[in-house]
């Protein structure tokens, strides 16, 4: 975790580095953690892709573009049973962390989004008989060739690191969390340090180790 605080404005965010896949214990720890932040008048700004309000045609190309640059299909991944049987392990939900669409806010874009960005940046991606053919809900083996010509950091980092921060700096809120995926961390607080933010709790290095709760 770490604050960071505007000098000339006062404004702060609060950074908080996510697994998304973890015990449940971990979960209810932070989910404490932000309700004692939302008393504070803190508001969440939180990751998630989302299909975005687009045509069942548009979708399926988007989705199958997003598997041929990634090799994965987040919903096939994320459904995996063998992984959540157990009980041992569960996926980071908005349930688990307390928090609501009509409060919180999801700063992150869409797939369609995402792959028009994707395409004006690099160029367009071209699916093969092999994406056409595979079934979103199928195994997808990512070929080499994929693998060479598109990449898979700028489509699941980059992109969304730039909407991300251009989300933030943008919000009229006073005090934001900003709750994302460790691996998105050292790309994220470097832009809003070169606007002014300075680190007032914390170290600029992704481990989740708060001070628990404010009644604590």
């Amino acid at each position: 975790m770490m604050r960071m605080q505007h000098p000339e404005t006062g404004r702060e965010i609060v950074m908080i580095g996510m697994i998304h896949i973890e015990k449940p214990g971990f979960f209810e720890e932070i989910r404490l953690y932000l309700d004692s932040l939302k008393r504070e008048e803190y508001v969440v700004f939180y990751e998630g892709v989302s299909r975005g309000d687009v045509d069942s045609m548009r979708l399926d190309t988007v989705l199958r573009k997003f598997r041929r640059v990634t090799g994965i299909n987040l919903d096939r991944y994320y459904s995996n049973e063998e992984l959540f049987s157990s009980g041992k392990y569960t996926l980071q939900t908005l349930g688990n962390l307390g928090l609501t669409t009509d409060r919180d806010i999801n700063v992150d874009i869409n797939y369609n989004e995402l792959i028009t960005e994707y395409e004006s940046r690099y160029g367009e991606i071209i699916l093969t008989d092999y994406d056409r053919q595979t079934g979103l809900a199928e195994k997808y083996k990512r070929r080499k060739a994929g693998r060479e010509e598109y990449s898979e950091w700028d489509m699941t980092n980059t992109i969304r690191e730039d909407a991300i921060i251009e989300g933030v700096l943008n919000s009229h809120h006073q005090k934001i969390v900003l709750l994302y995926g460790v691996s998105h961390w050292y790309a994220l607080y470097p832009p809003f340090m070169d606007t002014g933010y300075e680190v007032v709790e914390g170290k600029p290095y992704p481990s989740w180790k708060p001070k628990l709760t404010k009644d604590e």
